[in-house]
C-alpha cells in the first residue's frame, strides 16, 4: 500500500484521498470502487458541457473552463469564473445512475482571489430535485505553491446530481482538481514515506482521520495493530496525536512558533480521568488509546497520528510498523479491514533542535538548529559526517556557525555526540569563538584516498551579501575559503599553524591565495562531498572539491560552479578559473554542486540552478575545469524544487553494484522541498529509471542532502530531516531497493561438456530489466542475444577434436550490477604430456635447471618441496614448452629430493629433481660423474677405469679427480729431513664430498708383504700428507717402499 502511495501523480493530497485512490482510478468502476478525474486529458478553454469519468459536467457559458493556470508542474484543473457580487457560477454534474449508497466526494482546490465576496459549495440533489449541502469549500485559500488545500464530503445515496457553485468577483473564481468519487468509510488512513528516528521524541508513522466528524468526541478510543513492525522491542513506548497532513503536533523547537515550530502539545492519550495525557503506552502487540476527555474541541475535523518512540538500541535494519484496528466514536465501534498498513524505516538523529555541542572552544553550549549535511567512508570504515552547528537559529552566513562532525563506528548504526570540528576565529580573540561575526557554514567534506586524510572546507567570516570584491583576498572584509583536515579519522581537526609549525585543533586555514581572484566578491565550496580521482594528473591522483564563485560588486552576486583542485595532498590548491577570461566555470545561475568522475576519466559537475527551472545543470569537464561542455540532460533530467543542493556519487564494484551514480534530491521541479529521494543510473547519467528511486522521507524539508557507501551493502543517506532545519538525519538504504533485479539459476555453476559438443541445452533468467546474454568464446553460442524480464536462453557448444580441455564463459548482464557467469568447460581427448630429462640434478650451491616440456594441450605444472622455486615457464597455455627450476645452496650433508607434477586436463607426469648436499655418497658420485655423463659405459665399479689411465674409480671418488679423465700419480711422493734422518712423505688430495671412506698408508720392503702403518684422518680436509717413522739411511733396510690404499668401511680395502 505504501508503494501505491508513493506514486500518485499529486503527492501531497489527503489521506482520504490517499486511502480511496488505492482502490482505483479507471473509467469504469464497480459498486466499490473510486472513480477520479483530474482534467488533464481536455484541451483548456471554456465548456458547456464536457464528459468526465465521473459523468456528464455542464454548465452556463463563461461559468465554466478548464485551466492551466493552476500553480503547480501538473497540466489542467477545472476554474468556476466569478460572476460578480449576487452571482454565483454554476455547474453541475449529472451521475451515470443515482448513487445506491452513500461516497465519500473529495477534491484539491484553492481560491482565485483575495478579494471579497468568495464562497465555494457543492450540493447533492436526488432525483426530486432535493438537495444537501456535501462540501463546504468556502474557507479555500489562494495557493503560492502546488495546490495542496483538500476539501471533502459525504454525498447521501439517491444522489443523482453535484451543483458546483462559487460567488467570486468576476473574473476570478476557485480553481479544484482531482476529483474522486470513493465507497464511503468511516475514517481514511495513510502511510507515506515517514522514517521514525533513534533520538527523537515523536514518529509518527501513520496517519488516518475520520470522514464524518462527530457530534461528540467524548468516548472516543482507538485501537491499533502494532504488529507489522518487525520486531517490538525497538519501540521504547507508543503514542496518539494530532496532526496536520505532514507532521504530528509537538512542542516547538524553541521559543517562537515561526519556521518549523508546532502547536504545543499534541499528545492524546489518557485514560479518564487524568487531567492529562497518561504516559505514553510500552508497546504491545495491540493497543488501545482513549482519547483524553476534553483534548478535542467537538465539530471540528482533526489528522490523527499513531507515534513511536523508538530505543536507542533500535535495529536500523527493521522496519517499525502499525494499523489501526478498530475506532470507537459516538458509542460505535467499527473493526477496520482496508485500511493502511505502515511500515516505516528507522534512521538516526544525528542531530536535532538544543543538542549540546562537545570540543573545541564552545563546549557544553547547546545548538538550535542544524543544517547542511555532508558525509564520507573514512579509510577505516568509519562514517564521518559534517553539518552546520548553528547556534542562533536558521540564518545563513553571516552568522554564529561552527562546523560540527559525528562519527559512526557500526555502518551507520549509531554515532558519536555532535563534537565542534572547526571554530573560525583569526583574531586570537576569545569572544570571537562564539560570535555571529566569525562563523564558518556549508562544509564540505573530502577523503584522500591515497594517503587517508580527511579534509573539510567551509565558507568563512562573511555571507554572500556582506562580502567585498576588490579587496585583498586575505582580508577579512570577504569571504574566506577556508580548510582542515584530519589523519585520524575524523576524531580531530584543524590545520598547521604556519608561525609555529604545529597543529592547532578544530582552526582551518584560508587557501584564498592560492585560488580566489581578487576581483570576485565571492570563492568557496560546494556543500557535500569532494573526491579522489582515479584517472592522474602529471601523475598524481588529485583531491577535488565543487566549488562556486560569485561575481559582482553589490547584493549576494552572480553564481558560477566550478571546482578546485590539489596536485600535493592538499598542501596548495589550484583553480582553472583565477586568470580566467569570460564564463567562469560552467557559467551563470549555477551555484551549489558536486562533483563526479565518471568511468572515462570525465569530470561531471551537478549544479543548483539559480534560474529556478526545475531542472539541475549537468557539465562536464576533461581538462580540470579550464573548459565544460553541457552534458546532454543538462536541464532535462534531474528535477529540483525551484533551487536546491542535491548530492551525486559514483559507486563501483561495490557489493552487487557494478558501477553506478547515485543522486539525492527532492524529487520535485517546484517548492515546497519534499520527497527526498535516491536515483540511480546505470548508464553514466543519462538516464535515471523509475524503477530504481527511492523515496526515503516524503515530508516538507529543506532538502539538502548527502550520500556515502556504508561499507556493508547499504548507502548511507545524511539529510536535512523533519522540520527542515532543525535535524540531522540518517538512515541505511540496501543496495536491492534501487539496484535492477537478476536471478540467474545457473550462476557460478561450471557446465561440463564432452568432446560431441551439445545443442539446444537451457536455462532461466529473471529480471525486472533489460539484460544481455553474451559468449566469451566462438564455440559457444547464445541465444538470444538479449532480452527483458524473465526469459529462457539457448546455447550450444560445438564438437571438439582437440586435446585436454577448453573454457568458455556466457555471461548475462544488467546495467548496474555485477553480471551473472557460467563457466562452460569441454573435455576434448586424453593430452599427450612428455618431459625430460626424468630426473634434474642441482648441485649442492644452488643453480638453475630447465625441464623441456612436450604436449598438445595447455599444461600446467606444480612441485612438492619449498626449497625449490619454479622460477619461469613459456608456452604453458600452447603446448610445448619449458619450466625453469631453481635452488639455493643445500647446507645439509646430505642430497635433498623434490617432485615436479606435470598436468594437463587429468594426466599426470611426474619428475624428480635432487639436489647435492655438502657430501655426496659412493653411488651418487658413480651417477653424477661416471653414469650421467656417459650412460652407455659400464665401468662403474670400485676398480674400474673408465678413462683408461689404471687408477681406479674408488680412489679417484676418494681423492675427488675426474672418472672420466686420464692423470697421471695421485700420490706426490718426497723426502724430508729432519732430526739427522730422512724420511719418506707421502701427499695426496682429499674429496670432502666422499663418504665412507678410510685412507690407510702401508710399507713394504720387497713389495711382496705390506704393513699398514696408519689411517688418515681426512674429514674437513682437502688434502692429506703422511710422514714416515722410518729413516731412509745406512742402518735402514736397504729398500722401503710405501703405498696408499683406499677402503669403504666395511669394505675391503683397494
Amino acid at each position: 500500500m505504501m508503494n501505491t502511495f508513493q506514486t500518485l501523480p499529486h503527492t501531497f493530497i489527503s489521506a482520504a484521498v490517499l486511502f480511496f485512490l488505492c482502490l482505483g482510478t479507471g473509467m469504469t468502476r464497480g459498486a466499490d470502487e473510486a472513480v477520479s478525474e483530474n482534467f488533464d486529458s481536455f484541451p483548456t478553454g471554456g465548456f458547456t458541457t464536457l464528459a468526465t469519468a465521473l459523468g456528464t459536467m455542464t454548465a452556463e457559458s463563461g461559468h465554466a473552463a478548464i485551466a492551466d493556470n493552476r500553480y503547480s508542474s501538473l497540466p489542467n484543473c477545472m476554474r468556476l469564473t466569478g460572476q460578480g457580487t449576487g452571482t454565483k457560477s454554476t455547474a453541475t454534474l449529472t451521475l451515470p445512475s443515482p448513487l445506491t449508497a452513500r461516497k465519500i466526494l473529495s477534491l484539491t482546490g484553492e481560491r482565485w482571489t483575495r478579494d471579497s465576496p468568495f464562497s465555494f459549495t457543492i450540493h447533492a440533489a436526488d432525483q426530486e430535485g432535493n438537495e444537501t449541502l456535501a462540501v463546504d469549500g468556502s474557507s479555500l485559500q489562494t495557493g503560492n505553491s502546488p495546490m495542496t488545500q483538500q476539501v471533502q464530503g459525504v454525498l447521501p445515496s439517491g444522489t443523482v446530481r453535484l451543483i458546483f457553485r462559487c460567488e467570486a468577483p468576476a473574473n476570478t473564481g476557485v480553481l479544484f482538481d482531482d476529483l474522486v468519487l470513493s465507497p464511503f468509510q468511516p475514517f481514511s488512513s495513510a502511510a507515506e514515506a515517514w522514517p521514525a528516528m533513534i533520538r527523537m521524541e515523536a514518529n509518527g508513522i501513520l496517519r488516518f482521520s475520520l470522514t464524518n466528524v462527530p457530534a461528540s468526541y467524548a468516548g472516543m478510543s482507538v485501537t491499533v495493530d502494532m504488529s507489522p513492525s518487525d520486531d517490538l522491542g525497538d519501540i521504547e513506548s507508543v503514542s496518539l496525536y494530532t496532526g496536520d497532513a505532514n507532521s504530528i503536533y509537538s512542542t516547538p523547537a524553541y521559543g517562537s512558533s515561526g519556521h518549523g515550530a508546532m502547536s504545543s502539545p499534541g499528545i492524546l492519550e489518557g485514560r479518564p480521568p487524568a487531567p492529562r495525557p497518561a504516559p505514553p503506552q510500552p508497546p504491545a502487540p495491540v493497543m488501545t488509546f482513549p482519547v483524553t476527555p476534553g483534548a478535542l474541541t467537538d465539530g471540528q475535523q482533526y489528522y490523527f497520528w499513531v507515534s513511536v518512540k523508538l530505543k536507542d538500541s533500535a535495529s536500523m535494519d527493521h522496519k517499525v510498523g502499525a494499523r489501526i484496528a478498530s475506532v470507537t466514536v459516538d458509542g460505535e465501534t467499527t473493526d477496520v479491514t482496508g485500511g493502511v498498513t505502515a511500515r516505516q524505516r528507522i534512521g538516526y538523529a544525528i542531530a536535532k533542535a538544543n543538542d549540546p555541542v562537545y570540543g573545541g572552544p564552545t563546549e557544553g553550549k547547546t545548538s538550535r538548529k542544524f543544517r547542511i549535511p555532508g558525509i564520507v567512508r573514512a579509510r577505516n570504515g568509519d562514517l564521518v559526517s559534517v553539518f552546520d552547528i548553528r547556534y542562533d537559529g536558521r540564518n545563513d552566513m553571516q552568522a554564529n556557525i561552527d562546523t560540527g562532525c559525528s562519527r559512526s563506528t557500526d555502518n551507520g548504526r549509531t554515532w558519536t555526540p555532535v563534537n565542534v570540528a572547526v571554530n573560525f576565529n583569526p583574531t586570537g580573540n576569545s569572544a570571537n569563538d562564539y560570535n555571529s561575526g566569525y562563523g564558518v557554514s556549508d562544509p564540505c567534506i573530502l577523503l584522500d584516498e591515497v594517503n587517508g586524510t580527511l579534509w573539510v572546507a567551509g565558507i568563512a567570516r562573511h555571507g554572500l551579501a556582506s562580502s567585498k570584491a576588490n579587496v585583498d583576498v586575505e582580508s577579512l572584509e570577504t569571504v574566506q575559503y577556508v580548510v582542515a583536515c584530519s589523519t585520524d579519522n575524523g576524531q580531530t581537526w584543524g590545520s598547521i599553524d604556519p608561525d609555529t609549525g604545529e597543529f592547532v585543533k578544530t582552526k582551518p586555514r584560508s587557501i584564498n591565495k592560492d585560488i580566489k581572484n581578487k576581483a570576485w566578491k565571492s570563492f568557496f565550496q560546494g556543500p557535500g562531498h569532494g573526491i579522489t580521482m582515479k584517472k592522474t594528473v602529471n601523475g598524481v591522483r588529485p583531491i577535488v572539491f565543487p566549488s562556486q564563485i560569485w561575481t559582482g560588486t553589490s547584493g549576494a552576486g552572480t553564481p558560477q560552479s566550478c571546482i578546485i583542485y590539489s596536485l600535493d595532498r592538499g598542501q596548495t590548491w589550484i583553480s582553472e578559473d583565477t586568470g580566467k577570461a569570460g564564463t567562469l566555470g560552467i557559467g551563470a545561475s549555477s551555484s551549489e554542486c558536486v562533483v563526479t568522475e565518471l568511468s572515462d576519466g570525465r569530470l561531471m559537475l551537478n549544479a543548483r540552478n539559480e534560474n529556478r527551472s526545475g531542472y539541475r545543470k549537468i557539465f562536464t569537464t576533461d581538462d580540470m575545469g579550464k573548459t565544460w561542455t553541457a552534458h546532454a540532460t543538462n536541464l532535462k533530467a534531474l528535477p529540483e524544487p525551484a533551487a536546491c543542493q542535491a548530492s551525486q556519487l559514483a559507486v563501483e564494484n561495490s557489493g552487487n553494484i557494478g558501477r553506478a551514480l547515485l543522486f539525492s534530491n527532492p524529487a520535485k521541479t517546484a517548492a515546497p522541498r519534499a520527497l527526498m529521494t535516491l536515483k540511480a543510473s546505470f548508464d553514466e547519467g543519462s538516464t535515471w529509471p523509475s524503477g530504481s528511486q527511492v523515496l526515503y522521507d516524503s515530508r516538507p524539508s529543506s532538502g539538502y542532502s548527502d550520500i556515502c557507501e556504508t561499507g556493508d551493502g547499504h548507502i548511507g543517506v545524511l539529510y536535512e530531516g523533519l522540520n527542515g532545519d532543525e535535524n540531522i538525519f540518517f538512515l541505511r538504504i540496501p543496495y536491492e531497493e534501487f539496484l535492477p533485479s537478476l536471478d540467474v539459476p545457473a550462476t557460478g555453476q561450471t557446465i561440463r561438456v564432452g568432446a560431441e559438443g551439445t545443442t539446444a541445452a537451457t536455462f532461466t533468467v529473471s529480471s525486472d530489466a533489460s539484460w544481455t546474454a553474451t559468449s566469451s568464446a566462438g564455440w559457444i553460442t547464445v541465444s538470444p542475444s538479449s532480452g527483458s524480464g524473465n526469459g529462457t536462453v539457448t546455447y550450444s557448444v560445438d564438437r571438439w577434436e582437440g586435446a585436454g580441455e577448453r573454457a568458455g564463459a556466457i555471461t548475462i548482464s544488467v546495467p548496474g550490477i555485477q553480471p551473472a557467469v557460467m563457466t562452460i568447460i569441454q573435455s576434448g581427448r586424453e593430452p599427450s604430456l612428455t618431459f625430460s630429462p626424468s630426473i634434474l640434478i642441482l648441485p649442492k650451491n644452488g643453480g638453475t635447471a630447465v625441464f623441456s616440456v612436450t604436449c598438445d594441450a595447455a599444461w600446467n605444472v606444480s612441485k612438492t618441496a619449498a626449497w625449490l622455486d619454479i622460477t619461469g615457464t613459456q608456452d604453458t597455455e600452447t603446448g610445448n614448452g619449458t619450466v625453469s627450476v631453481t635452488a639455493a645452496a643445500n647446507a645439509a650433508a646430505g642430497s635433498r629430493t623434490a617432485e615436479l607434477s606435470f598436468s594437463s586436463f587429468g594426466t599426470v607426469r611426474s619428475a624428480t629433481v635432487v639436489q647435492r648436499g655438502q657430501k655426496r655418497t659412493w653411488d651418487e658420485w658413480k651417477e653424477d660423474e661416471i653414469a650421467s655423463r656417459d650412460p652407455d659405459t659400464d665401468q662403474t665399479g670400485p676398480t674400474d677405469s673408465p678413462a683408461g689411465d689404471g687408477i681406479p674409480n674408488l680412489l679417484k671418488y676418494a681423492t675427488g679427480l675426474d672418472p672420466l679423465k686420464p692423470c697421471g700419480s695421485v700420490v706426490q711422493i718426497s723426502t724430508e729431513k729432519t732430526n739427522g734422518g730422512a724420511f719418506l712423505v707421502l701427499a695426496w688430495p682429499v674429496n670432502p664430498e666422499a663418504t665412507g671412506i678410510r685412507h690407510l698408508v702401508e710399507s713394504s720392503e720387497d713389495l711382496q708383504t705390506w704393513t699398514e702403518m696408519a689411517e688418515v684422518e681426512t674429514e674437513g680436509k682437502s688434502s692429506a700428507i703422511f710422514r714416515d717413522t722410518v729413516p731412509i739411511n745406512a742402518e735402514s733396510p736397504p729398500r722401503r717402499f710405501l703405498r696408499l690404499k683406499i677402503s669403504r668401511e666395511e669394505e675391503n680395502p683397494h
